[in-house]
């Protein structure tokens, strides 16, 4: 799965499994990038998946949650 594909697939999708296939800081948030990148190395991490960044952005948005983040 190329970068392109792994964003269509973020969009569409609220969570996504981190399998190392390139998933990047702007999909899915830093730690979790890092995190596939290892899982693309072939370092032992156990099965991950994350919350896309998108959908962070969106319950971010809703007024209780963003109050608390101001």
């Amino acid at each position: 799965m190329t970068g392109t594909e792994i964003c269509a697939t973020a969009t569409a999708s609220r969570q996504l499994g981190l399998d190392g296939t390139g998933a990047g800081g702007d999909v899915v948030g830093g730690k979790a990038a890092a995190l596939d990148r290892l899982i693309g190395w072939g370092v032992q991490v156990p099965p991950a998946a994350c919350v896309t960044a998108n959908a962070y952005r969106a319950v971010a948005q809703q007024l209780p949650v963003a109050a608390l983040l101001e």
